[in-house]
């Protein structure tokens, strides 16, 4: 149940939700990126004690404007370079353990977790910040959201894709969308 006293820690699993929403793009014809107003608004009028998104910098593309834009919605931004392969190739660089260990250290003081990524690796966190006595929200767009996680969670949201929750632009055309046309 959400109770208007309840402190909320948010956090957003930033490539995940990213890139949600630029598949959403692809499939639409257009280059989409997440609408973040919509997850902060996840609180419901709940008092957001640490709102905080992680990011993955990849070499080449300015995510400064973006970072600038997340600052500006209220949330706290952290960020990792991608790890280069041998080969000169990007791998992922995510963020899942920082995302835990946030997590952990959050829950003396928040109710509420609302985490905003839906991969299958937060099943064991989520678990764990329950049987600590706090209420856990996940959000995530549908094609990026374990059936398993929404079912241990107290709350599962799923971002469809929409005027609300995404910010459509400009038809793709085949260019590298970059951070600096989110939010």
């Amino acid at each position: 149940m959400k109770l208007k006293h309840q402190r909320v820690a948010i956090l957003v699993d930033g490539q995940n939700i990213y890139l949600s929403a630029k598949e959403y793009g692809r499939q639409l014809g257009c280059d989409c990126t997440p609408n973040f107003d919509v997850i902060m608004a996840q609180a419901q009028g709940r008092p957001v004690i640490r709102a905080i998104a992680y990011i993955v910098e990849v070499e080449g593309c300015d995510s400064q404007p973006f970072v600038a834009a997340l600052e500006g919605k209220g949330f706290e931004v952290r960020a990792k370079q991608a790890r280069k392969l041998f080969n000169g190739k990007f791998t992922k660089a995510d963020w899942d353990m920082g995302i835990a260990m946030d997590a952990i250290a959050l829950s003396n003081r928040t109710d509420v977790i609302i985490l905003a990524g839906g991969d299958r690796d937060y099943i064991d966190l989520v678990s764990m910040l329950k049987s600590r006595g706090l209420r856990v929200e996940v959000e995530a767009f549908e094609n990026a959201f374990s059936v398993d996680l929404m079912n241990i969670a107290d709350e599962a949201v799923v971002l469809m894709p929409n005027n609300d929750t995404l910010i459509m632009k400009t038809p793709f055309e085949g260019r590298a969308p970059d951070y600096a046309d989110s939010v």
